[in-house]
């Protein structure tokens, strides 16, 4: 079934008031008579895989004759980091695009929402998005009859944000058992980080940390590293930088894989994490090594 994403609105509209001091955020003029303004929502929720269809709600206010005629509703996506560069930050925008809406709301399918904002030339997908992107909506009013502007332009300082996010249903917190898919490269396919226990503890609200020794069953008597993952639209991205705790010349480092591994966010009994071993190749070339967290 379509999943309809509806926006729902505060009730009380807050209107355009006249005055004579002139640095107001409203148009204005004199008299103190009240025209009309619109009450959008300042944020919004866009849920990864679960949002199909956007309607913001104008929430119009109207009196003394005034009418709004249309609002032009100015859409721009924003990406916060555009390179994924963890060291560097690359926000970049698209181009802005105007609707002129004369109905009570604005709407837009999941399409439409990227078609014609595209990104340094390319139209994205919710699967380009990270957490913290968004689009972002500002309005002008037209109106009809009795206005404080000879253009009968009314600027409102109301904007929406819709915001991007994919939400964890599960902890992932506790203690885990650990099961090896590919072994270490560098180990010569032993055990990456032995069988566990290990404990993921929250470090914020998609990060997770856990400690473990990396090749224990070589017994060099290395201490136990702390390791960081990040969950993010059902991808599990393994920090960069990490040191092993090993070295064969300058030391094994451990990175981001090529291709992530995925993960139900509703279900936190399994988790499979992919990462680069040796990134700078230190005793071998780099490898994609894959372990299995299993709840315990």
């Amino acid at each position: 079934m379509k999943n309809i994403f509806k926006i729902g609105f505060l009730s009380l509209a807050i209107m355009l008031i006249i005055t004579g001091c002139g640095d107001e955020p409203f148009d204005v003029a004199d008299g103190g008579e009240l025209y009309a303004n619109i009450n959008p929502p300042a944020s919004l929720n866009f849920l990864y895989q679960q949002t199909s269809d956007i309607t913001i709600d104008f929430d119009k206010a109207e009196q003394n004759a005034t009418t709004i005629a249309s609002v032009e509703v100015t859409k721009v996506l924003n990406i916060a980091d555009f390179d994924d560069d963890p060291d560097t930050s690359d926000p970049v925008k698209s181009s802005p695009v105007t609707y002129t809406v004369t109905g009570d709301s604005f709407s837009q399918t999941l399409a439409e929402l990227f078609a014609d904002a595209p990104i340094n030339g390319n139209v994205l997908t919710e699967d380009d998005l990270d957490p913290g992107d968004s689009w972002s909506f500002s309005y002008i009013l037209n109106v009809t009859g009795p206005s404080p502007t000879p253009e009968a332009v009314l600027n409102t300082p109301r904007t929406s944000q819709l915001v991007f996010s994919c939400p964890l249903d599960a902890d992932f917190t506790g203690e885990y058992n650990i099961v090896d898919v590919t072994g270490s490269s560098a180990g010569g396919g032993a055990t990456l980080f032995g069988a566990g226990p290990i404990t993921l503890e929250e470090v914020s609200t998609f990060v997770r940390s856990f400690e473990a020794t990396y090749l224990p069953s070589f017994g060099i008597g290395n201490q136990a590293q702390t390791f960081q993952f990040r969950l993010e639209c059902q991808r599990v991205l393994f920090s960069d930088n990490q040191n092993s705790g090993l070295q064969c010349v300058s030391g094994i480092s451990f990175g981001s894989a090529d291709v992530p591994s995925s993960f139900d966010p509703t279900d936190d009994s399994v988790l499979e994490i992919t990462l680069t071993e040796d990134v700078n190749g230190d005793c071998g070339p780099a490898a994609q090594t894959t372990i299995r967290l299993v709840k315990i």
